[in-house]
């Protein structure tokens, strides 16, 4: 072989390995990439994660207590009236006491500590005068936890639903009183004394958590409840009885409360160390001379046992009495520290009945 086809013949190997190369470089890139053939492996699959549903929001408390036969309502913030340092003390000692421990721990909630409360009481729709109580809460636990300790206690008849993202309700017996709990998003628990299970008021607050139930039909949107909380503004501390008010009832307040469509209280602390009572009657009043009625009402509870035991005979100020075209109104500021020391004396025999 000549020189010249030697050269040729070297100088072509040398360009092939070459080209051979830089193939061999890009399938082993596409390979490596995924995208190569033959032997190269396939991508792997990762598990895709469904999106986290989030969490079933309440944005107030009685939007899922039902207004269908409710006779009275109270609202309570705990938690903001535990924030004030001169009313903490003498609020302590109405909170104070080992039945509250005990609930705490057979419940896991403490009540003292809650950043909303609500109680509601709702006659039967039978005529056997029997009702039940809704009790709603608004908490930073634990919600399983919390079905736990229901559970716990319940001593026959169980039944347990999951009705959707974050609803669920436990039924059952308690001795031969029927008992209830709810979870409706996250921080939201109900608890229902006695009443029906298919229809009561726990079954009732999961179909509005749920959306199932006309807004309309909840006591944030009742008539009765709106009007008052428009005149009696966001104490920390209110009361709602909703009329007709009939019997016995009717002869409250002097024989005011036969004329009242409905009835509220507010207890608002204020800047100068007092709570600040409001009273208000809802209904057709003008004309009718009912200020001094109220205000001789007010002077009767104040002179009775009961008065005396809560400081109402010795106010901050004297009790005013107020009318306008929707109702009657009763102010008085009274000394928070005799008005709460009567009251954990006055109510020492309900919370043991209570935990009973």
């Amino acid at each position: 072989m000549s020189r010249r086809r030697k050269l040729h013949t070297e100088g072509s190997t040398r360009g092939l390995d070459r080209r051979d190369a830089l193939a061999c470089g890009v399938v082993s890139a596409l390979a490596l990439a995924g995208l190569g053939c033959g032997s190269a492996q396939p991508p792997v699959e990762r598990d895709v994660l469904p999106p986290t549903r989030p969490d079933r929001h309440v944005a107030r408390l009685t939007d899922i207590v039902s207004a269908v036969g409710l006779e009275w309502l109270f609202v309570l913030r705990p938690a903001e009236l535990m924030s004030l340092s001169w009313l903490r003390p003498s609020l302590s000692r109405v909170l104070r006491d080992e039945r509250l421990d005990a609930l705490a721990q057979a419940t896991n909630l403490d009540l003292r500590v809650l950043p909303e409360i609500v109680l509601a009481g709702h006659r039967s729709p039978n005529a056997d005068g029997s009702g039940s109580v809704f009790f709603v809460v608004r908490h930073e636990g634990d919600s399983a936890e919390l079905e736990r300790k229901f559970r716990e206690r319940l001593t026959g008849d169980a039944e347990r639903r999951e009705i959707g993202h974050q609803l669920l309700g436990v039924w059952g017996r308690l001795g031969r009183q029927e008992r209830a709990y709810v979870a409706a998003g996250r921080n939201v628990a109900g608890y229902q004394y006695d009443g029906s299970r298919a229809r009561g008021a726990a079954r009732i607050a999961l179909l509005h958590a749920e959306g199932r139930l006309s807004a309309n039909t909840a006591a944030s949107n009742d008539p009765d409840v709106l009007a008052l909380e428009l005149r009696l503004g966001a104490a920390p501390a209110r009361g709602y009885w909703l009329g007709p008010f009939d019997g016995p009832a009717s002869r409250g307040a002097r024989g005011l409360l036969g004329g009242a469509t409905s009835a509220g209280l507010a207890m608002q602390p204020t800047s100068e160390g007092t709570l600040a009572l409001t009273v208000r009657l809802q209904g057709a009043y003008a004309g009718t001379n009912a200020l001094t009625p109220l205000a001789d009402a007010f002077q009767d509870l104040a002179a009775s046992d009961l008065g005396h035991l809560l400081g109402l005979g010795s106010p901050r100020s004297p009790a005013r009495v107020e009318e306008d075209a929707e109702g009657l109104r009763l102010l008085v500021d009274l000394d928070a520290h005799a008005l709460l020391a009567g009251i954990a004396a006055a109510t020492l025999e309900s919370v043991r009945e209570f935990m009973r």
